[in-house]
């Protein structure tokens, strides 16, 4: 009975030696995110926020340092953008993005999480290990973690995470579940000190290493911004942050790579935006002027953009401008920021845990007031999957090799025009085109590589390739609207 009563109260100090002060930080969350974000409230109500703060505090005291940050998280995350979160407290030299500026380190190990030697993707066909120190894990689908199946883990971890839409919730639960606290707290696994993994070739029990361990297993890219390659007609252009390097500007790049372009045989340009979570949307005029005025790319087929759950913020920023002032078309999955929304982060440090708060500061509406999109979306679907995690580019160099062999409209055929930011279907059945919200029909078009007609008082323009076709719809006012048609 001593004993017992011993371990109970042993058990009561240790979890609750934060519980005096995180009253301090869940009132000044309480107090001070309403006042910093324009509008805390568009996702839930200041009712529902205060309760569960309320809620919390009542909880903390018998819970462990870890959890209480992870209730803190959802809490934030409640807010309902991806510019409003917790910056979780995990090892900074673990591999994960914490953000564009740094964050201070928690000197209390209680509060520091602890990553495992493992990272998750949530694919198409799946919860995938993309990546681990344990080579036996690598490329398994996941069945199990903890004590549920993967599925079931991914549908616990999801309140946790910060995100514009669903796109962005798939990158941050895939990256959560990589962090035993945060499964202990989602109620994954019963403790946080280790993890049982179920895969569809090898199980583990994966335990964390200690804080400041180098992630040295983790694939690392070369760690650059910017930069392009050139292979059979195609320039691949990978922006993954929208800022300058210290050799390098952003508008520097922007016109080497026109220069390029302009001076090579190039059938199309693919800007790849998928691992781009933003940086300085100032920036972005810089490309987007040079490409308005490169003459390479004002008929549709050959300017792609490739996006993504991570293209984000700065990034969907530069998606907005492209679909203003381009005929570029999308393909990959739709983007983790939404075109209209909330951004500009300011940081609130608490003052007891030291852990920082991120609070979106400014709302941006770059787009139609009516634009109430969840994100960028795409004309050329081509979500990644464990077989084809680059299936987004190998589908465009795919279309852009289909588009050189001429074609013939014969056939069903369906697609995309872009108005504006809307995505309008087409299709052309017996050669006749069709396009439903523009009470367009057309006679039945040539059986040529190009035709030119008009439709109802609007011009068409149309290249036909080998089962795929790009071309332009032209008002009487003079609006271009592009249009992409795959057989």
């Amino acid at each position: 009975m001593i004993r017992s009563l011993f371990c109970t109260l042993t058990l009561a100090i240790a979890v609750s030696a934060h519980a005096a002060d995180w009253n301090a930080d869940l009132d000044l969350i309480r107090r001070e995110v309403p006042k910093m974000h324009p509008n805390a409230f568009h996702a839930m109500t200041r009712e529902a926020f205060e309760a569960s703060i309320e809620k919390l505090k009542s909880e903390a005291p018998s819970l462990p340092a870890h959890v209480v940050v992870a209730e803190i998280a959802k809490i934030v995350a409640s807010i309902g953008d991806g510019h409003t979160r917790l910056t979780l407290p995990v090892d900074p030299n673990s591999g994960f993005f914490l953000g564009h500026t740094t964050t201070p380190l928690l000197a209390d190990d209680a509060l520091r999480f602890h990553p495992l030697p493992v990272r998750f993707y949530r694919y198409a066909d799946g919860l995938f290990v993309t990546d681990a120190e344990n080579a036996a894990l690598r490329g398994r689908r996941v069945m199990r973690l903890g004590r549920m199946t993967a599925d079931e883990a991914i549908a616990a971890m999801i309140p946790f995470v910060s995100a514009d839409n669903d796109s962005g919730r798939n990158l941050g639960v895939a990256e959560m579940l990589a962090i035993p606290e945060m499964l202990h707290a989602a109620g994954i696994t019963s403790d946080a000190k280790s993890v049982e993994i179920v895969t569809d070739g090898a199980s583990a029990t994966l335990t964390p290493p200690p804080f400041g361990t180098s992630a040295a297993w983790l694939r690392k890219d070369d760690g650059k911004k910017f930069g392009f390659s050139y292979r059979d007609g195609v320039v691949h252009a990978v922006i993954d942050e929208i800022g300058n390097e210290k050799d390098e500007t952003f508008a520097a790049f922007a016109n080497r790579l026109m220069a390029f372009v302009h001076a090579h045989d190039v059938d199309a340009l693919v800007l790849d935006l998928r691992r781009n979570p933003g940086g300085n949307g100032a920036y972005n005029r810089f490309l987007i002027h040079a490409l308005i005025r490169e003459p390479k790319f004002r008929q549709p087929g050959h300017l792609f953009a490739l996006i993504g759950r991570r293209t984000f913020s700065a990034a969907t920023m530069l998606c907005n401008a492209l679909e203003e002032h381009t005929n570029a078309f999308f393909a990959g999955e739709m983007s983790g920021g939404k075109p209209v929304g909330w951004g500009d982060s300011k940081k609130l440090l608490l003052p007891s845990s030291g852990l920082t708060v991120r609070v979106s500061s400014l709302y941006w509406q770059q787009t139609d007031p009516r634009d109430e999109r969840p994100g960028v979306g795409v004309e050329i679907e081509a979500p990644p999957t464990s077989s084809h995690p680059d299936a987004a580019f190998e589908k465009v160099s795919d279309i852009v090799r289909r588009t050189r062999k001429a074609g013939t409209l014969d056939g069903p055929w369906r697609g995309t025009m872009i108005i504006d930011w809307q995505r309008v279907p087409v299709e052309i059945t017996d050669r006749r085109l069709h396009v439903a919200d523009l009470k367009m029909v057309s006679e039945p078009l040539a059986r040529t590589a190009h035709i030119h007609t008009t439709v109802s008082g609007m011009t068409v323009d149309l290249r036909v390739g080998d089962g795929v076709a790009f071309g332009t719809v032209t008002t009487a006012e003079g609006l271009v609207f592009p249009l992409i048609l795959q057989r």
